[in-house]
């Protein structure tokens, strides 16, 4: 066990009989390494990105909803002044007037 240890501190694995078979297996290592960490950044960038889309859509539809009530009320109120106004009803030029009762 000392000697194996003696022998990996002295970098034997890389000069010995086998050296460039140690060689090519730590490449091959390290290239997948290299390899796993990129594909990992670039998932979690489409996972913000994912997230940001989704962000950017519930705004948009709270938008749309927001628009669409708006729409309903203004043909609902043009509505009811063509239909009033052939009866002679116009809207109010000026705020109603509150009264106030004091004892």
């Amino acid at each position: 066990m000392k000697a194996k240890l003696i022998d990996i501190l002295n970098l034997k694995l890389f000069l010995g009989k086998n050296s460039k078979v140690t060689i090519q297996i730590f490449a091959m290592l390290i290239a997948i390494s290299i390899i796993g960490i990129t594909l990992s950044n670039q998932s979690d960038f489409k996972a913000f990105k994912i997230k940001q889309l989704n962000d950017e859509i519930n705004v948009l539809q709270s938008d749309y909803i927001v628009l669409k009530q708006e729409v309903q009320k203004s043909r609902l109120s043009s509505q009811l002044e063509k239909d009033l106004g052939s009866l002679g009803l116009k809207p109010i030029q000026k705020p109603v007037e509150k009264i106030v009762v004091i004892k």
